[in-house]
């Protein structure tokens, strides 16, 4: 005998279990968020085969709480059950607690003195330095790990802190990195840290200059660009007859002929965009404004995700996950799965799978047409000129008239 769910859903015999006098309610909460038909049907089949697990464990719902999801999970003998299981229980048991079936979520433990110190100066981040979501992670995870690792679990006393704190920590983190790059960002995000709390801290001294230098070459090597040809095959080999093509095609573009960061174009909103006058303003590192020309190109593509695309949502970003409850982004590597699935899908030669070597190509090129080092900055978003320096070494042609003859001629 068949049992249905709304008259939509049918399983071909009755769920058995302690959660069936609550999926329909659950079925009608997940329609009201927009999740496809499609979806709802395949997490309440999940569920159901949750809620037997619960009849057989003899698990009573009142008493039901993550350990038992989490106890339910390890029980699946596919990696890709658990995954897949995951997202519907969590969704199940916040529908449970809404309804006042389980006990609400045991709260959050009190932050450790090290977590208290941290908070304060990812606000500072934030809202003084205006710095990139992701930057505000990578700094705060080394100054939580500095602190831990002086103070542990217990009273956090910055004006304790001393010089050989300060190189004991650079060492034993840096020890477990593999790269020249990942140690400096260590030596770099802890200086940032140090001198905040010198500023910020009574009796604090300033360590900032302790911060060992871990050997890094920035200009060593020429930036990985994607080639031109190569941009123009992976943005023809999106379909833009679907909401993800035309969404992922807007932000490619934005990556390919502006040169944006990934951080930038997640936090675009809908208000950022001027029609009538035809410019983006774009929130840049340390929260300043750029204005870009929006082509006809650009305008388009994000018109049709807009209207064709986008779904139905309060949210003011522009961008989207595509998926209910339709959620923006968070921060800029959010973007990264989709890039490396495009260049992948699309059989692109590239040098890397991220973001950065679309803002590489653009600034390539405008060397190479004759743009200067100031100009290029400027399209870049680049606070200081050091930074676009790197450029300098891309006009190899240019370069090779500059080069002193080898002694004695070729050999």
């Amino acid at each position: 005998m068949r049992y249905r769910i709304n008259d939509q859903i049918v399983f071909q015999k009755p769920p058995g279990g302690p959660l069936v006098p609550w999926l329909t309610g659950l079925a009608e909460s997940l329609k009201t968020q927009r999740f496809p038909h499609q979806t709802i049907h395949v997490e309440l089949r999940r569920i159901v085969q949750f809620s037997e697990w619960l009849e057989h464990q003899q698990v009573e719902l009142s008493s039901l709480s993550p350990a038992d999801v989490v106890q339910y999970l390890q029980t699946r003998p596919l990696r890709s059950q658990q995954q897949g299981s995951r997202a519907p229980l969590r969704r199940l048991l916040e529908y449970l607690r809404s309804e006042d079936v389980i006990d609400p979520e045991e709260p959050a433990p009190p932050p450790t003195p090290a977590e208290c110190c941290v908070q304060d100066y990812v606000e500072h981040l934030r809202k003084q330095r205006g710095l990139a979501e992701d930057t505000i992670v990578n700094y705060a995870r080394q100054a939580r790990n500095f602190l831990q690792h002086r103070f542990a679990s217990g009273k956090v006393v910055l004006s304790h802190l001393n010089a050989d704190d300060v190189i004991a920590f650079v060492r034993d983190e840096t020890a477990r990195l593999p790269s020249p790059k990942s140690k400096a960002k260590v030596s770099g995000s802890l200086r940032a840290f140090l001198r905040y709390v010198h500023v910020h801290a009574d009796g604090m001294p300033d360590l900032a200059s302790y911060v060992p230098r871990v050997a890094s070459w920035p200009m060593s090597s020429l930036p990985r660009a994607i080639a031109a040809d190569q941009t123009q095959k992976l943005l023809k080999s999106v379909d833009r007859t679907t909401p993800v093509g035309r969404r992922d095609y807007a932000i490619l573009l934005l990556l390919a002929r502006l040169g944006l960061r990934a951080g930038a174009i997640v936090f675009l909103t809908l208000e950022d965009i001027d029609w009538t006058a035809g410019t983006l303003t774009v929130t840049q590192k340390g929260a300043r404004h750029s204005v870009y020309p929006l082509t006809e190109e650009i305008g388009e593509a994000i018109a049709d995700y807009l209207q064709n695309g986008r779904p139905k949502s309060s949210e003011r970003l522009v961008f989207l996950h595509a998926r209910a409850p339709f959620r923006p982004f968070r921060r800029g590597s959010d973007l990264s799965d989709m890039i490396r699935y495009r260049i992948d899908h699309a059989g692109v030669e590239a040098p890397t799978r991220g973001s950065h070597q679309f803002r590489h190509a653009l600034a390539t090129e405008m060397q190479r047409r004759g743009a200067s080092l100031s100009e290029i900055g400027d399209v870049l978003g680049h606070r200081s000129a050091n930074a676009t320096r790197i450029y300098a070494k891309v006009d190899v042609v240019a370069l090779r008239s500059l080069a002193l003859p080898w002694p004695g001629g070729v050999q």
